[in-house]
């Protein structure tokens, strides 16, 4: 429900701050989380290993001020999405 979101966009937050590909996870109001992907990791690469796993994501290469930045936008999903995002993410570092 939308009552719980900030709590699972706070969560998700929290689980993608731990994982290394990820350099910053910005604030958000929303049920979005732009995060700054580390150089060592193309966001289009990445983009493209979680979109293999069928997780769909939002490369931000394309919006005007994020073109260099490395950013990518996820969606504040369920539980079980949110968690299944942070393995995966975690998950494509390690491969």
């Amino acid at each position: 429900t939308s009552r719980d979101m900030p709590m699972r966009r706070e969560k998700l937050a929290q689980a993608l701050a731990q994982c290394a590909v990820v350099d910053k996870v910005y604030p958000s109001c929303t049920n979005f989380l732009l995060l700054r992907i580390n150089a060592n990791h193309p966001v289009d690469r990445l983009c493209e290993q979680l979109l293999m796993n069928k997780i769909l994501v939002r490369n931000c290469a394309t919006i005007p001020g994020l073109e260099q930045k490395n950013c990518m936008r996820v969606q504040v999903l369920g539980e079980k999405g949110n968690r299944r995002l942070a393995i995966q993410m975690e998950s494509i570092v390690e491969t």
